[in-house]
């Protein structure tokens, strides 16, 4: 039986799989990517990348993920943070 989650993706991997898949198109310079990178890489689409995100990691990213587009290495720091402070909890 074949599993749908992927317990050991990466949050880089998760970042950049959510990105690809939100905006349609590779991230060209990686986890340093900005919005000025991408013109599809609009407020609605981060967004979505946000949740998506937050669905392939299974953790909850601070409400400035939403609001803040600085770089994708920035979602993968939040994302190893949520990860860290998920597994704090347990």
């Amino acid at each position: 039986m074949m599993s749908t989650s992927e317990p050991d993706i990466t949050p880089d991997h998760a970042v950049l799989q959510s990105f690809a898949e939100t905006v349609g198109t590779q991230a060209p310079r990686g986890v340093e990517t900005t919005p000025a990178d991408i013109a599809a890489w609009d407020s609605l689409a981060q967004v979505h990348l946000v949740a998506a995100i937050e669905t392939r990691l299974s953790v909850t990213l601070p409400d400035e993920a939403l609001t803040t587009r600085t770089t994708l290495g920035d979602l993968v720091a939040q994302a190893h943070q949520a990860l860290g402070s998920r597994s704090a909890a347990r």
